[in-house]
C-alpha cells in the first residue's frame, strides 16, 4: 500500500500507524490475498 497517512514519533523519527489506520490496512491486505494477491518483501543488504 502506498501513501498510507503515518504518525512520526517526535523522539526517534520512526513512522507508526495509529489504531484506526492499522486496522483499514489488516482489513484491505486480508482481501487482497483473499483475491489473490501475492507480494514479496525483501530486505537490500549491502
Amino acid at each position: 500500500m502506498k501513501k498510507v497517512p503515518a504518525e512520526v514519533c517526535d523522539n526517534c523519527g520512526e513512522y507508526y500507524l495509529n489504531n484506526s489506520i492499522t486496522e483499514q490496512v489488516l482489513q484491505r491486505a486480508e482481501v487482497a490475498v483473499k483475491n489473490g494477491a501475492e507480494v514479496e518483501i525483501i530486505r537490500y543488504a549491502a
